[in-house]
């Protein structure tokens, strides 16, 4: 069976070759699944019942290429489908947005939405980690004095400690709405008629980032029962929150840097070896259960744009398949 999924929803890996030889190997499986309707942004019920069933045939997959953020919501599918029942663990997840919005249009499952849904309904989740361009954001079933401890030293210049509130201007996903950074449109935009339409339909896509906007600065967290940290301590972090806890990593470029490659989200400025030194230490550290890459261009985008994508996605996989 193949280590490696690669799921085509936008069309764009279409255009990228990252995977080829991967495929010629007989080490990866290639799903087209550009023709399925609701899943731009939002998942309508039927859609997620369909990448249920996909997912249960591929269990033996653990690193998973699910196209650009708008499908990010793919992660909990995965984390639902690999990860043992009766079995606890933690979500540890890069991204330049918190991804944990309350879900709009009856709770349909969402691209800013799948964390605090993940939180709500899989009942192995006990913690997860945020990981941003500047801070490690830890909650659940947090050790705080383990961590208050490890960290002591880790204040701000007010004295408070870093635990304390979130700073981070993305605490929301916000956007990039043809290639414009923080624009979304009103609701008085959209015709409802269309949600959950084929992946042509930007509408309902915009709408979700639309809301991120309006609440960006709403806390996504529950600043009381979580725990903040700069990026500099992440391998601390790692070591005194998870204690051979089994994990799994959900990845979002976004988090990197445009310098690297250029998604269709607003983007942090991580490097992409900062990143993979990150990865390389929770590969090290972690009983990994799992992994999935989004994040990317739209299908429309340039080829240049796609290019990079392809380089970005192809060190990526280059580097797991030797070190996972």
């Amino acid at each position: 069976m193949a280590d490696i999924a690669v799921m085509s929803l936008s069309g764009i890996y279409d255009r990228e070759n990252f995977y080829h030889r991967y495929l010629e190997d007989n080490i990866a499986v290639f799903h087209d699944l550009t023709g399925v309707s609701g899943a731009n942004g939002y998942c309508s019920e039927d859609s997620e019942t369909r990448f249920q069933e996909l997912m249960e045939g591929n269990l033996s997959s653990r690193i998973h290429f699910i196209d650009n953020g708008n499908y990010h919501y793919m992660s909990l599918l995965w984390m639902e489908a690999v990860m043992e029942k009766g079995m606890d663990y933690a979500l540890i997840y890069f991204d330049n947005h918190s991804d944990r919005q309350d879900a709009a249009f009856g709770g349909l499952l969402s691209c800013g939405s799948w964390v605090k849904e993940a939180e709500d309904r899989l009942s192995g989740l006990h913690k997860t980690i945020w990981v941003n361009s500047d801070e490690v954001v830890i909650s659940g079933e947090v050790e705080s004095n383990d961590l208050h401890n490890a960290f002591s030293h880790s204040v701000n210049e007010t004295g408070d400690e870093m635990g304390h509130g979130l700073h981070n201007p993305s605490i929301a996903r916000g956007c990039r709405l043809e290639g414009t950074a923080g624009t979304g449109l009103h609701n008085s935009q959209i015709n409802l008629s269309n949600k959950c339409g084929d992946t042509n339909d930007y509408s309902l896509h915009n709408l979700a980032k639309s809301q991120a906007n309006k609440s960006e600065d709403a806390a996504a967290y529950d600043l009381h029962n979580s725990f903040r940290l700069p990026i500099n301590e992440f391998e601390a972090a790692v070591e005194n929150s998870l204690h051979n806890t089994p994990v799994y990593i959900s990845v979002d470029k976004d988090v990197l840097s445009e310098d690297e490659v250029r998604t269709n989200w607003d983007q942090g400025h991580m490097s992409l070896d900062e990143f993979l030194l990150h990865l390389s230490i929770l590969l090290d550290k972690c009983e990994v259960r799992g992994i999935d890459i989004c994040g990317g261009p739209d299908r429309y985008a340039d080829d240049s744009d796609v290019k990079k994508d392809d380089e970005v996605n192809g060190r990526i996989l280059r580097f797991l398949s030797d070190h996972y």
